[in-house]
């Protein structure tokens, strides 16, 4: 952990490379690809053009802001030293757009399909209506009002940027609150008594009880606080007719 936190890795390139050559030396042959982005979008969207077997990055405007502070930056000029300031990413085809130059262009023509969270049923609702099947034709053709009017606020926001490289949601909640605290077996017990029913219940819930008291606050707190439960759901599994008497996982 605190090799992690004191090592950065100047060129992602060198360790995609790196990481693709193990995994076809220890399969034996088997290739794979790797998406590198300055979003988790846009590494998807890399990773998508990587296949069959290669790797990409894309470095998106909004994460160049910064040339002086921004990692992606000095990764670029360590992997090209000859790169001048005129050939750094500027307004493409689409001034909104993430990608420019060719990497905008391969998202223009990308289907709309291939977006992450866009099903079948929103790509035949947008086909027939603005008849639109890829990002491109859904930039240039469809506004955000007319795609807010058709699939509500929440999705038209969100299918608005994703075809332009963006998502909304695309947020790294590094500290996130914990919501539930369960305990339940997993496999099949028969209870044959009241006893045995009351058994299980005071053992399940002092597992729990023991679980509440040191759960953390956050992922990264270090301070177990414990947490206090607003709804308690019980779970109980009847076994069926055809089932055996004796579960086969039953130790």
């Amino acid at each position: 952990q605190e090799a992690c936190l004191t090592q950065r890795i100047v060129n992602p390139l060198l360790l995609g490379s790196r990481l693709r050559s193990l995994v076809e030396e220890r399969t034996g042959g088997c290739t794979s690809s790797i998406g590198f982005g300055s979003s988790k979008l846009l590494a998807r969207l890399a990773t998508k053009k990587a296949k069959p077997n290669g790797q990409v990055w894309f470095l998106g405007v909004s994460g160049d802001q910064n040339p002086g502070n921004c990692a992606w930056r000095w990764a670029i000029e360590e992997l090209n030293s000859s790169i001048s300031d005129t050939s750094l990413p500027t307004a493409g085809l689409y001034s909104d757009c993430e990608l420019t130059g060719s990497d905008a262009e391969w998202l223009s023509d990308l289907p709309l399909q291939e977006l992450p969270g866009i099903g079948r049923v929103l790509v035949v609702k947008l086909a027939t209506a603005f008849n639109v099947t890829t990002c491109g034709e859904l930039m240039r053709g469809v506004t955000r009002g007319q795609l807010i009017d058709l699939v509500g606020q929440k999705t038209g926001e969100r299918l608005y940027w994703l075809c332009r490289g963006r998502d909304p949601c695309d947020q790294l909640h590094v500290q996130k609150p914990c919501k539930s605290v369960s305990a339940c077996m997993n496999y099949g017990i028969r209870l044959q008594t009241l006893a045995d029913m009351e058994k299980l219940v005071r053992s399940l819930t002092t597992e729990l009880v023991s679980r509440m008291s040191n759960t953390k606050l956050t992922q990264d707190s270090s301070v177990r606080g414990g947490v206090q439960g607003q709804n308690l759901t019980v779970r109980v599994f009847i076994r069926a007719p055809n089932a055996p008497q004796e579960s086969a996982k039953f130790m």
